[in-house]
C-alpha cells in the first residue's frame, strides 16, 4: 500500500527515463515485463506462457539471487517499472522478498496474478503497487475458459485487496465465449464493486498456442471494441483510453498483421511501436524477447549473456506496429501519451 506522493515519485522516474530517450533516441528498456515462474495452479486454454507443456514440466526458475541480480541488471539499464508474471507469481515462496528489493530499487511495481492465492499471499502483495487480477466474465464464463471454482477464487482476492487497500485492475482475455455486452457489464460491475477498473485484451496467437476454437473471428473483433468503447461511456471502469480503442477500431489492415516497414507505419498514419525499444520480455527461462506476438524464443538468454547483451540484440526487430489494443496502450504510455499520462492518474491517484 503506497502513498500518492510515493507513486508521484515513481511515475516521474519513469517519465524521466521516457523523456531521455524520446530526446536522445537512446533504447532504454524502461519497462519489463519479468517471467518469475512456471509453476501455475490453473490450465487456462489460451495461455501463451504454456507451451511446450511447461507447465506440466517445469523447468528450474531462477533462483532467488539470479532474480536479484537480474533487477540489479535491468535498474542499470534505465529499467523503472517491473511487470511480475508467470505461470503464478505467488506460488514462488521468496516473492515477497522480491517485490520488496524492486520496491527498494525505486521502481514501480505490478503484480500480474489468477488472484487464487491472494487471501494467502495478502502480506507478500501488500507492497505492490498494482495486482492485475485474470477474470474472464461471469462465473460460467470465466470457470470455462480458467477452471471449474477460479471465479470465486478471483472475485474473493479482489475483495481482500479492496479491504486492504491494495490497488488492483481487473483483466480478460477475449474468447469466443465473452466477447459480448453481458461480459462487458458483469466486469463494469465487478469493477464497480471493488472500486478498480477492468479491460480486456486480444489473446496471443503464435506458434506455441493453439485456440482456434478461442479465437475470435477477425470481423468481430472490432465489432466487440466499438461494443466495448459503447459500454465504456454508458458504464466507465473500463481502463483503455478512447484513444486507443479508437486506433484498434480503425485499424486498416487485418486484425492480426504486424507492421515491420516503418515506412508503412508513416503512410498509414499509424504510431511507432516500441517494442524492443522501451519495452520488452523475460521468460522464466531467461530469454529475452520485444513481444508475445513477435514469438518467445526470439532473443538470447539472460542467464547465459546477461542482460545488458540480450537487450542489444533486440533492437534487430523491426516490428512497428500491431493491432493489439494491449500494446496500442502501452505505447501511449511509454510515449507519454495526454491521454495516458491522465489513466496513470486515474490509477493512482483517485
Amino acid at each position: 500500500m503506497m502513498d500518492k506522493l510515493t507513486h508521484g515519485i515513481l511515475l516521474a522516474r519513469i517519465a524521466k527515463q521516457i523523456f531521455v530517450s524520446k530526446v536522445t533516441g537512446k533504447r532504454i528498456p524502461v519497462t519489463v515485463s519479468l517471467h518469475v515462474t512456471n509453476k501455475c495452479n490453473m490450465r487456462c486454454r489460451y495461455c501463451y506462457a504454456n507451451f511446450e507443456a511447461r507447465f506440466d514440466n517445469p523447468p528450474d526458475d531462477f533462483t532467488t539471487l539470479e532474480l536479484i541480480s537480474l533487477i540489479d541488471e535491468i535498474h542499470a539499464e534505465g529499467c523503472r517499472w517491473v511487470i511480475l508474471l508467470g505461470g503464478e507469481p505467488l506460488m514462488r515462496d521468496d516473492i515477497g522478498f522480491i517485490i520488496r528489493y524492486i520496491k527498494k530499487k525505486g521502481m514501480l511495481c505490478e503484480l500480474v496474478t489468477n488472484g487464487t492465492l491472494l487471501a494467502q499471499r495478502l502480506d507478500d502483495v501488500k507492497n505492490v503497487d498494482l495486482t492485475c487480477v485474470s477474470l474472464d466474465g461471469p462465473k460460467a464464463v470465466n470457470d470455462a475458459i480458467r477452471g471449474k471454482g477460479t471465479y470465486d477464487l478471483a472475485v474473493n482476492g479482489l475483495k481482500i485487496a479492496k479491504d486492504h487497500g491494495i490497488k488492483t485492475r481487473i483483466h480478460a482475455t477475449i474468447t469466443t465465449l465473452n466477447n459480448n455486452a453481458k461480459s462487458i457489464k458483469h466486469l463494469a460491475y465487478l469493477a464497480a464493486k471493488f472500486n478498480t477498473t477492468f479491460g480486456f485484451s486480444s489473446p496471443i496467437l503464435h506458434e506455441y498456442n493453439e485456440i482456434d476454437e478461442l479465437q475470435v473471428p477477425p470481423e468481430d473483433m472490432v465489432k466487440f471494441w466499438k461494443l466495448l468503447k459503447t459500454l465504456k461511456t454508458k458504464y466507465g471502469r473500463n481502463y483503455y483510453t478512447y484513444h486507443a480503442l479508437d486506433r484498434a477500431i480503425s485499424w486498416p489492415l487485418a486484425p492480426l498483421d504486424v507492421i515491420k516497414d516503418m515506412d508503412r507505419v508513416c503512410e498509414l498514419g499509424l504510431d511507432k511501436c516500441h517494442v524492443g525499444e522501451r519495452y520488452c520480455y523475460i521468460d522464466s527461462e531467461g530469454y529475452a524477447y520485444p513481444c508475445i506476438v513477435q514469438g518467445i524464443k526470439k532473443g538470447l538468454n539472460v542467464k547465459k549473456v546477461g542482460f545488458k547483451k540480450a537487450w542489444d540484440y533486440l533492437a534487430r526487430f523491426t516490428c512497428h506496429a500491431c493491432a493489439y489494443v494491449q500494446y496500442m496502450e502501452l505505447n501511449d504510455v511509454l510515449d507519454m501519451a495526454w491521454h495516458s499520462i491522465m489513466l496513470g492518474f486515474n490509477v493512482f491517484f483517485k
